[in-house]
Parts: C-alpha cells; sequence; structure tokens
C-alpha cells in the first residue's frame, strides 16, 4: 500500500483505470499519516485517494464523494497479518464504487504479493535490500515511524 511503481506489472486492470507513474502522488499527511492521490486516466483531474495513518489503517475516498473504504490491518504474530475491509455508500445508491470490478482481485493480488515478500524475506539468501527514496517515499516515512518508536520503547525501558 505504500507504493504503486509495482502497479503496472502487479496490477494491469488498475493501471488501465488510474496513473501509476509520477502523476501518482504520495506525500505525508502529519506526523503519523501517508496520503496518496491519483488521478484517473479518463480524467486526470478528478482523484482518487487513498490515506495510511500509521500503523495500520487505511481510508479510500471515491472519486465521485460517494464511497469510502475502511481497511484495518492487524499483526496476529510476528509472521501473521489480519486484513478487514469496509466500503459504506449511502442508502439508495445504485452507483458501482470505482474499482468495483476488479477490487477483490486487486486486494488478493496484493496480498499475494506481501505473503511472496514475507516468504522471500525467511529465505537464507536475503540479507537486506534498498529502499528507492524517489519511488518509496511512503516506505520510507513508514520505516521512519517504526524506527522511531521503538527508539521511543527501548528509551523508556532504560
Amino acid at each position: 500500500f505504500n507504493e504503486c511503481y509495482h502497479c503496472p506489472v502487479a496490477h494491469p486492470e488498475f493501471s488501465k483505470v488510474v496513473y501509476t507513474n509520477k502523476n501518482y502522488v504520495v506525500e505525508r499527511l502529519g506526523t503519523y499519516c501517508v496520503g496518496h492521490r491519483v488521478p484517473l486516466r479518463a480524467a486526470p483531474e478528478t482523484m482518487y485517494y487513498f490515506a495510511y495513518a500509521w500503523p495500520a489503517l487505511a481510508l479510500g475516498l471515491a472519486p465521485d464523494g460517494r464511497g469510502i473504504g475502511i481497511v484495518s490491518i492487524r499483526p496476529t504474530s510476528a509472521t501473521t497479518t489480519t486484513y478487514h475491509r469496509q466500503l459504506f455508500q449511502p442508502k439508495g445508491i445504485a452507483h458501482k464504487p470505482l474499482l468495483a470490478d476488479f477490487k477483490e482481485n486487486l486486494i488478493q493480488q496484493d496480498i499475494d504479493l506481501c505473503e511472496m515478500v514475507q516468504r522471500g524475506l525467511q529465505n537464507e539468501v536475503y540479507g537486506s535490500g534498498a529502499v528507492v527514496p524517489s519511488r518509496e517515499q511512503a516506505v520510507l516515512i513508514f520505516h521512519e515511524l517504526v524506527r522511531s518508536h521503538v527508539e521511543l520503547g527501548s528509551a523508556l525501558v532504560s
């Protein structure tokens, strides 16, 4: 959820609807939030908004304002996580939210990717990897928040 340069390859359906290149803007929103502004290909002045509040809450707002999605990502152990999501729309709206036709597939693609990465991280060959600052700003912010909270916790214990 914290970068989209994987989107053209991993999510071709999503990439046909929104821009996933330099027009996909990731920015820090205060101390604990990262915002994503995603322009629609059919109407680049229209944005799909996502916001992630550290450590595990995400909100998505449909461009027409007729739907909001809430996602909770909760670690259940050192190696497992649960993912819960809920979409809210006004009653009586027959309108389908943007991406509805392939949203389930998009989410499952991300879950599959995350699981593959975790298996790779447990491989004895993997050492560490670099973060690409020009493409992974939100990943860097997430790492910064984790580091600052670990340092704060260790200072409280000392």
